[in-house]
C-alpha cells in the first residue's frame, strides 16, 4: 500500500466495521414521496429528530407493516409532544456484527480484525422547542454525536436562517455514515461544525448555503484563519408517474493556521452531484463526489473520488429490499487501488417506531493494493425511534 493511502485507508478500515447509521434521513423516502427531507424532519436539511408529520403520519401510518389502527386494542402511544411547542425524540440502534477478511496479500496489522460482537450503534435523544417563527433544537448522542442550533423561519419561500453546531448540508445525507461518499471523505457522524446556514425552498427546489469554522471536529475553538463554505441545491419534480431528483453540492475549506503557529495552508474541495428516480415500488439513487486536499505549504495534492448507487424495491408497505454498489479511489494518481463494495439488505418496519435490518456487504479490489479487499460483513440491527 502506498504511503499516501494510509491515513485515508485507516479511517475507512475503522469505519467499515462500525456501520452504525447516524441519525440521518433516508433520501429514498423523500424521493418516493416527491418532497424534501424537511417535510419529515425538524432540521430543514434533513436527519435527526422527526417533526409532527414525520412522527404521527409517515412513521405511524405510511411506513410500518402494521398500522396502529389495524391493532385490535392499541395501547396509548407517546407521540413525542410533551407540551405545546415542546417535543422529544429518540434514535437507538443495537446490532450484531460479524466481520471477516480473507485477504492474504497485506500484513495482518493493516487488515480489519475479525469481529463477532453486539454493539450499541446509536443512542441519540432529541429535544425541540418552537414557536411559529423560532426553533431551538438539541441532539445529545451517547457516542459523541452532538448538535445544537437555533433557527428563525422567514415569511417567504419557506426560508430560514439557523446558527449553531450541526452537520453541513453536503451531498446525499445517507443513514449509513460509512458509505464511501460520506465518512471517507470527511462527512462522518461527528463532523459537526459551528456556523450559519441559510436555506429556502422555492418551486420544488431545496437550497442550503453555509458558512462554518472549518475546524477539526475535536476542537472547541477555531484556531485557524480560514473558513469553510458549503452549498447544496436539490430539485424534486415528476414526469408522469416517475418522480425525479437532481442535485449538486460543493464544499470549500481553507485551513490556514494563524501567524505564530507552524505554517500551513491547506485547501479542501469537495464537489458532487446526486440524483435519482422513483417509479411505483422501485427507487434508484446515486451520488458521485470528488474530493481534493491541496497542501500548499508541503506542495502535495491528494485527489480522490467516490460513488454510491442504491436500488430499492418496496415489496409491500413496511418491507423493503435494497441493493447497493459503492466505489472509492483513495488516490487518483495511483493505479489499481480502487475499492469496490456491494451490499444487499432487507429492511422490515413491523410497527410504529421500529425497524429490523439484515445487511450483507462485501468489499473487493486488488488484494495487494487495498487492505479491505475480500472483506465480508453481516450485520443484524434493531432500530427504535420516535
Amino acid at each position: 500500500m502506498h504511503s499516501s493511502e494510509r491515513p485515508l485507508g485507516r479511517a475507512v478500515l475503522a469505519g467499515c466495521l462500525l456501520w452504525a447509521a447516524a441519525s440521518g434521513a433516508l433520501p429514498r423516502f423523500a424521493l418516493r414521496a416527491g418532497a424534501s427531507c424537511s417535510h419529515c424532519h425538524v432540521n430543514p436539511s434533513g436527519g435527526g429528530m422527526r417533526n409532527a408529520f414525520g412522527r404521527n403520519v409517515f412513521a405511524a401510518h405510511r411506513l410500518p407493516l402494521v398500522r396502529e389502527a389495524e391493532v385490535a386494542r392499541p395501547l396509548p402511544s407517546f407521540d413525542g409532544e410533551v407540551a405545546a411547542g415542546l417535543s422529544l425524540g429518540l434514535d437507538a440502534r443495537v446490532a450484531h456484527i460479524e466481520a471477516r477478511s480473507s485477504n492474504q496479500a497485506v500484513p495482518e496489522e493493516l487488515k480489519p480484525p475479525p469481529m463477532s460482537s453486539l454493539m450499541l450503534m446509536q443512542a441519540d435523544g432529541y429535544a425541540a422547542a418552537e414557536t411559529e417563527h423560532l426553533l431551538f433544537y438539541l441532539d445529545l448522542g451517547a457516542l459523541g454525536s452532538f448538535e445544537a442550533m437555533g433557527l428563525v423561519r422567514l415569511p417567504f419561500a419557506r426560508s430560514y436562517v439557523k446558527a449553531g453546531k450541526f452537520l453541513p448540508a453536503v451531498g446525499l445525507k445517507l443513514d449509513s455514515h460509512t458509505a464511501l461518499t460520506r465518512e471517507p471523505l470527511g462527512l462522518g457522524p461527528r463532523a459537526k461544525d459551528t456556523g450559519l446556514e441559510v436555506g429556502f425552498e422555492p418551486w420544488g427546489f431545496a437550497v442550503q448555503l453555509g458558512l462554518y469554522n472549518g475546524a477539526d471536529e475535536r476542537a472547541l475553538l477555531d484556531t485557524d484563519a480560514g473558513k469553510a463554505l458549503t452549498a447544496r441545491v436539490e430539485h424534486y419534480s415528476s414526469l408522469g408517474p416517475v418522480k425525479l431528483l437532481g442535485g449538486a453540492s460543493a464544499l470549500y475549506n481553507a485551513k490556514r493556521r494563524p501567524s505564530g503557529a507552524a505554517p500551513a495552508d491547506v485547501r479542501e474541495w469537495r464537489l458532487g452531484a446526486h440524483g435519482g428516480l422513483s417509479l411505483g415500488r422501485f427507487t434508484l439513487l446515486g451520488e458521485l463526489a470528488y474530493h481534493l486536499e491541496d497542501d500548499r505549504t508541503a506542495r502535495v495534492q491528494l485527489p480522490r473520488y467516490a460513488a454510491y448507487t442504491e436500488l430499492s424495491a418496496l415489496a409491500t408497505r413496511g418491507v423493503e429490499a435494497v441493493l447497493t454498489y459503492e466505489f472509492l479511489d483513495p488516490e487518483l494518481r495511483l493505479r489499481r487501488n480502487g475499492l469496490h463494495r456491494v451490499g444487499a439488505s432487507v429492511e422490515l418496519y413491523p410497527f410504529r417506531a421500529s425497524e429490523l435490518r439484515l445487511l450483507y456487504r462485501y468489499s473487493f479490489g486488488e488484494p495487494d493494493r487495498n487492505a479491505l479487499a475480500f472483506q465480508h460483513e453481516l450485520i443484524t440491527m434493531l432500530h427504535l425511534f420516535f
